[in-house]
């Protein structure tokens, strides 16, 4: 392995990787993930084209800030309370529905 040089993995096939342990993937740049969402033969369940599961409490953290933006509806779903804490709390749109 040569720490200077470019690695390019291409597959026209599938890529599957089980780890037993912990996985940490660090990048001294910026990780950039794109799902097209097309065919396929190793996920059988398709619903989504990116789909994150975790047994335990999942964490999401921006340093500077997070943007979470989506050209169609975005469902925020939670089988207890949930929270939305900030210095200002800003909600905005054609209809707000509180109840």
């Amino acid at each position: 392995f040569d720490p200077r040089s470019t690695q390019n993995l291409i597959s026209p096939g599938n890529l599957n990787q089980k780890v037993l342990g912990d996985y940490q993937l660090t990048t001294g740049g910026v990780t950039n993930v794109k799902t097209i969402g097309g065919p396929g033969t190793l996920v059988k369940d398709r619903v989504a084209g990116l789909f994150l599961n975790c047994l335990t409490t999942t964490s999401i953290n921006g340093t500077t800030g997070m943007v979470i933006t989506s050209p169609a509806a975005v469902n925020v779903t939670g089988g207890a309370d949930v929270s939305i804490v900030g210095a200002n709390v800003r909600i905005t749109g054609a209809l707000i529905y509180l109840n």
